[in-house]
């Protein structure tokens, strides 16, 4: 196994890990509780890794006055995002939360059609049918017909977590600040954001026992961290096709986890809904392949 691919296989073992961890963790503490320490671990250890590498220096930041705003923006969207997974998991199984939140990529699609003039082709079209398909399988949780047994906070919450993901990505793709710096920017507006929600709705900010301080350790330097770090030194060193192509395995990593960590049976239905989401991908994805000329697809 060459190196790149190693960066890769942890990143997915660590993304995978999110929803397992992240779930033990709601049935103790407040979802916001829980952000604000994950985005503090995770801003403290972002600033640690930065000043280490000298990017806070002044002019190597990449930071510019006039995109200030837009930072300031995806840090709450960063908040938003993790604190809607987080509440997501109060009323979902966590293999429910975990497969929906996977429609990300594919509001990424809609938004950069919408935001960015790319065109919407029929291959597009038809992996979001696909994938959609998917995810009535995992909120019905198989059962088509009864609707009545949907829990729609959850749904909404895991489903609008997916919306503000996609969104987040493809306004990310315009900042021309140092990825890891940005990063750190974002969760420390989150950090901001989660403390005045704590405050104005008088929630509590409890002392953290060992086994929560160990989750909170794992989810703000692993998953918010590290693995960002590694997943792009797997994309600086690896073929970047085949190197993102492999985070479609995550939500597969993820339902390893719940089972194994929260002993949640993985349902039938988790497996089918999620089946059809990456038959979904992987039509879009065949679809740009299709596009590319005869000989760039040969030397791929």
């Amino acid at each position: 196994m060459t190196r790149e691919y190693a960066y890769a296989g942890i990143t997915i073992f660590l993304w995978g890990s999110s929803f397992a961890v992240i779930g033990l963790m709601v049935k103790e503490l407040h979802p916001m509780v829980m952000l604000f320490f994950n985005s503090l671990v995770a801003f403290l250890f972002l600033f640690a890794l930065n000043t280490a590498q000298g990017k806070l220096k002044k002019g190597r930041s990449g930071i510019k006055k006039k995109e200030l705003h837009v930072l300031v923006l995806l840090g709450l969207m960063t908040f938003f995002y993790n604190a809607m997974i987080n509440s997501s998991l109060g009323y979902l199984k966590a293999q429910q939360s975990s497969v929906i939140n996977y429609l990300w990529p594919f509001f990424l699609v809609i938004f950069s059609c919408i935001l960015l003039k790319e065109k919407m082709t029929v291959w597009k079209g038809l992996a979001l049918l696909i994938s959609f398909l998917g995810v009535a399988i995992v909120v019905t949780e198989g059962n088509l017909d009864n609707l009545s047994g949907i829990s729609l906070p959850g749904v909404c919450l895991a489903g609008g977590a997916a919306v503000c993901y996609g969104l987040f990505c493809v306004i990310n793709k315009g900042v021309s600040a140092d990825n890891f710096v940005g990063m750190m920017l974002y969760y420390l507006i989150s950090t901001v954001a989660s403390l005045i929600a704590l405050l104005t709705q008088q929630i509590e900010i409890p002392v953290l026992t060992l086994p929560q301080w160990g989750g909170v350790l794992w989810t703000g330097v692993l998953v918010y961290g590290l693995s960002y770090a590694l997943w792009a030194k797997a994309l600086q060193t690896g073929n970047i096709a085949i190197i993102s192509n492999l985070a479609y395995i995550t939500p597969v990593a993820s339902l390893v986890w719940i089972y194994f960590l929260m002993g949640e049976k993985i349902e039938l239905f988790a497996i089918a809904g999620l089946l059809f989401i990456l038959i979904g991908i992987a039509v879009q994805i065949f679809g740009e392949y299709k596009k590319l000329p005869g000989k760039v697809r040969a030397t791929e």
